[in-house]
């Protein structure tokens, strides 16, 4: 009897044994938790086999499964890219001599004539507006996929081109062939459901659609694999700063100031000038074509943070927002403070740092030609932007703005304005800095403010003054600026243009 209580003791010590190391298995079998991805996310979209579910099962390229219909009751349009947007939105001209699709002018008229493309069943981060986690790598996913493509066809769900709750954009999906791939209709890969099979979005309505059973299989492998958007919270994103700042654009920072005040932020944008003590981030809204300024403070730092913070440079910029109001008369503006780079430790998270310049934006400043009737109307603009509710879903918000307010510190340009008076500053940081009163053809006033003195190409020795150019017709190129002067009520001058250097100045006669 002892021998069978022994015998019986020991086969319970070697199965309690074993079981730790299934149970250990069991847990590896979640493709490697997200640190790895599927062949999906190769160009073309190739299946690996080297990243399983339970141990032996392979990875599916759901993709290849799925197939172009060109004879269903859909709509399509063979297309080629216009501007990116982000991993879900893409705009797109029509291709109107193609061999897959036949070209209707009116189906596209509401919107100029291009496509704006919202996918269909997918819900990728945010990488414009506010920014989150895996939104940059969502949105490169597409651009290379579509960048590289050899052609491109839209589909609508149904029948008929639907557009959504915005009124401009279509929903549709997403057909590209591989680059070096023959250009035939099996050869088209569904990119919708690539983005989901790459664990890149969550559902969006991802079940109740024409290819919903193969979408939601795509969704769910995700899920099993725990890729990007499903991996574990502790995974990073080495494309997201989450050292405590709150990721976002400078558009959506505009619009939504008093919510940041004094909270730590993370925006890019191109430096389009720097003077005392600060530098001016220009970002373009690809959206909109519209460009969306704001002043960064670096102090009196030196070194490294200024070789960052270099005009011409497009930067990641990590720092605090305040309200800087030195006249206390509540007319004051907003700026980010705090910046720093330091080169001993250049990983960390709180360094602004010089990044690449994004597909379709200038290394130049915009200068976009304005009227002083725009900068100086009270009449509101629009500023619209996209952020998600308590849901996550996707939504657009629009605030009403001030068309000066909105576009403050933006780089904008002044034609044909006749220089009418101005001063020279004659003391304290200002000193010797030129301010021109101007007006245009219907005689309405700005006033122009140098960012600091300025010298005479011919004689370097002697500083420009107001009669320099008093009576003269001028072209200005600056920064739209919230004025502050004793000489000029704020009613009479609100906003006034800030000239960064003397060859943003083009005298005409």
């Amino acid at each position: 009897m002892k021998k069978l209580f022994k015998s019986l003791l020991a086969l319970l010590c070697a199965v309690v044994f074993v079981l730790p190391v299934l149970a250990g298995c069991g847990e590896n079998s979640g493709g490697s938790q997200g640190n790895e991805t599927p062949g999906g996310n190769q160009q073309g979209g190739e299946t690996s086999g080297g990243n399983q579910q339970g141990g032996n099962q392979e990875t599916v390229d759901y993709v290849s499964e799925l197939h172009l219909d060109l004879s269903s009751n859909s709509k399509k349009q063979e297309v080629k890219v216009r501007l990116y947007i982000d991993g879900d939105t893409t705009h797109f001209d029509p291709v109107k001599t193609s061999k897959f699709t036949t070209y209707n002018a009116s189906d596209f008229a509401k919107t100029d004539g291009y496509i704006k493309a919202r996918y269909l069943a997918v819900n990728t981060p945010e990488s414009t507006g506010h920014i989150e986690k895996w939104g940059k790598k969502a949105s490169d996913f597409t651009y290379e996929h579509l960048r590289d493509a050899e052609a491109i066809i839209v589909e609508s769900d149904d029948e008929k081109w639907n557009i959504d709750s915005t009124g401009e954009r279509y929903t549709l999906w997403i057909w590209y062939v591989p680059d070096g791939k023959e250009v035939t209709v099996d050869n088209f890969r569904n990119l919708n459901v690539e983005i989901l099979q790459n664990g890149l979005a969550t559902a969006s309505n991802t079940a109740n659609n024409r290819y919903g059973d193969i979408a939601m299989a795509a969704l769910n492998q995700a899920k099993a694999q725990r890729l990007y958007v499903f991996a574990p919270a502790s995974k990073k994103d080495p494309n997201f700063f989450e050292g405590g700042a709150i990721e976002m654009d400078i558009k959506y920072l505009r619009a939504n100031l008093e919510e940041y005040i004094d909270k730590a932020v993370r925006v890019e944008g191109l430096i389009t000038a720097r003077f005392s003590e600060s530098v001016y981030l220009e970002y373009l809204d690809k959206e909109t074509g519209n460009t969306y300024g704001f002043p960064v403070y670096y102090g009196f730092q030196s070194g490294e943070i200024l070789r960052v913070l270099t005009p011409g440079n497009y930067v990641s910029v990590r720092g605090s927002v305040n309200f800087f109001d030195p006249e206390k008369n509540g007319k004051g503006t907003y700026q980010i403070s705090g910046v720093k780079a330091d080169p001993y430790y250049p990983n960390d998270e709180g360094n602004s740092r010089v990044i690449d310049l994004p597909e379709g934006v200038s290394k130049t400043p915009a200068y976009k030609t304005t009227t002083i009737d725009r900068l100086l109307s009270t009449n509101k603009v629009n500023v619209t932007f996209s952020t998600t509710d308590e849901d996550g879903e996707d939504i657009t918000k629009s605030v009403e703005m001030v068309y000066a307010e909105a576009y403050l510190s933006t780089t904008v340009c002044l034609e044909n304005l006749t220089v009418v008076d101005g001063y020279v500053t004659k003391s304290g940081d200002s000193k010797d800095t030129i301010t021109l009163y101007c007006t245009d053809a219907n005689g309405k006033k700005i006033s122009i403010r140098m960012a600091e003195p300025f010298y005479d190409p011919d004689d370097p020795e002697r500083l420009l003054g107001k009669e320099d150019f008093l009576d003269k017709t001028v072209n200005i190129k600056g920064l739209i600026e919230a004025y502050y002067a004793d000489k000029v009520s704020w009613d009479t001058y609100p906003y006034q243009i800030k000239v960064p250097a003397l060859d943003c100045i083009e005298v005409l006669d």
